[in-house]
């Protein structure tokens, strides 16, 4: 089985003109990306155990961070601090060939979060809200 890292994911976010722009040199973690289901339970009288239909999908929200960078067409600070804003974020798993697969949702920018500590490098982290369904398919 092959196994994946860091140099195959590409992260790609939209600005405001809708044109993806990649983001993967920007990003140093994506937090939280765990699309659920809701349930509803359906167990009747008689039943002896608990029955569950599934019903609401939820892309739920999730972060990505990395190093501040202002660069003026590229860098987070101006593709990504635009809360409010809906983006579509695309992450390739793997590469971006066109058989690999990835990730594609619509996603409202709840956050936009920049960080700093003596002796370090400056940061961010986005917080994204998945608004509609999670696409997951090849390039």
């Amino acid at each position: 089985m092959a196994k994946y890292s860091s140099p195959d994911l590409v992260v790609k976010v939209d600005n405001a003109s809708n044109s993806l722009v990649d983001q993967s040199q920007y990003v140093k973690s994506i937090g939280g990306f765990a699309p659920s289901v809701e349930t509803g339970d359906t167990t009747s009288f008689g039943d002896t155990w608990r029955e569950h239909q599934a019903h609401l999908k939820d892309g739920g929200e999730f972060t990505l961070e990395g190093d501040y960078d202002d660069t003026a067409t590229t860098g987070p600070d101006v593709i990504q601090n635009s809360i409010g804003s809906t983006r579509t974020v695309e992450i390739s798993w793997k590469g971006t060939t066109a058989t690999f697969p990835k990730t594609s949702m619509e996603c409202i920018i709840m956050k936009y979060e920049r960080k700093a500590a003596v002796g370090g490098l400056h940061g961010y982290v986005t917080t994204y809200k998945v608004t509609g369904a999670v696409t997951e398919g090849t390039h």
